[in-house]
């Protein structure tokens, strides 16, 4: 459990130092990742989901994996129901030129947000919402908004409430509604404090 942890460690504190400019942390981030890489191949070979899918995540963040290896691992890890392994590959076929297929976009997207992820389940909440990729449908996509809304995800929060206000998908819903914009707010949502400001200024309220 500790040599997880340390791993786990290692590698979110390399991934910092390589997006700081000093030359000396970022060489010392490259060996630090080199040495996370290595183990997560060991303990990804002999089948550990999580290693298969940070081998992925490191690919997302540095050029220390190649895409058609990592694309390899995540979708391992895929297969095996990590959901945020599902959520990367949706991206992958979502943005790669390569790769570019909605119809595989679209069913990974859904297996993640299936399984639980609160950015899948926001992401297809979206679509529904704009009708980007899929028919437009209000009512399926305030569904998954509520479903992310429920797992603390501030932008899913927002267009939960926001939705709810204007009637859009359910039954119109103010109290309810401003609710989910003032916990989006606390979460840290710019559009929600936006909306609470000018909320406030209509009604004389005073913000600090």
């Amino acid at each position: 459990m500790q040599n997880k942890v340390m791993l786990k460690l290692n590698t979110y504190v390399g991934l910092i130092y390589l997006m700081d400019e000093n030359q000396e942390k970022g060489a010392l981030a490259k060996e630090w990742l080199q040495r996370a890489i290595s183990t997560y191949r060991h303990s990804a070979n002999n089948g550990d989901v999580h290693s298969q899918y940070m081998l992925g995540v490191i690919y997302l963040t540095t050029d220390m994996i190649s895409f058609e290896d990592a694309l390899a691992w995540t979708q391992k890890a895929a297969d095996e129901g990590h959901p945020e392994a599902e959520y990367n590959l949706s991206t992958f076929y979502r943005d790669n030129a390569l790769l570019q297929s909605i119809e595989n976009h679209l069913k990974w997207l859904n297996k993640s947000a299936g399984h639980g992820y609160p950015e899948a389940q926001y992401q297809l909440g979206v679509l529904y919402a704009t009708g980007e990729s899929v028919e437009k449908n209000d009512e399926i996509a305030i569904g998954w908004y509520k479903k992310a809304a429920l797992s603390n995800h501030a932008g899913a929060m927002y267009n939960y409430g926001v939705m709810l206000l204007f009637g859009e998908g359910a039954d119109k819903d103010e109290k309810t509604g401003w609710h989910w914009v003032e916990l989006a707010a606390r979460s840290g949502s710019p559009a929600a404090q936006d909306l609470l400001e000018k909320s406030n200024k209509a009604r004389g309220v005073a913000t600090e």
